[in-house]
């Protein structure tokens, strides 16, 4: 799961998630009833071929993280980059 920061300052919030080795297109953002969810999944793929031997290391996880957003959050102007 993701460590996430969240700080509030004038008139906003702003939530940081780690998100080490994902691309963009590997995670996904959304609201639905006040709760903001972040959904990820990372592949990744180690090959090392030496001249008498051969490792393939291959590592996949999903993760979920789901966070309540605060009454009075304006659900028009959330963004996210």
């Amino acid at each position: 799961m993701p460590a996430v920061d969240v700080t509030e300052t004038d008139g906003e919030i702003e939530i940081t998630a780690e998100l080490p080795g994902l691309e963009e297109k590997d995670v996904q953002i959304a609201v639905a009833d006040n709760v903001l969810t972040i959904r990820g999944e990372k592949k990744a793929e180690k090959e090392d071929q030496q001249k008498d031997y051969r490792v393939v290391e291959r590592s996949y996880g999903s993760f979920t993280r789901s966070l309540e957003l605060p009454a009075g959050v304006n659900l028009d102007t959330i963004k996210a980059d």
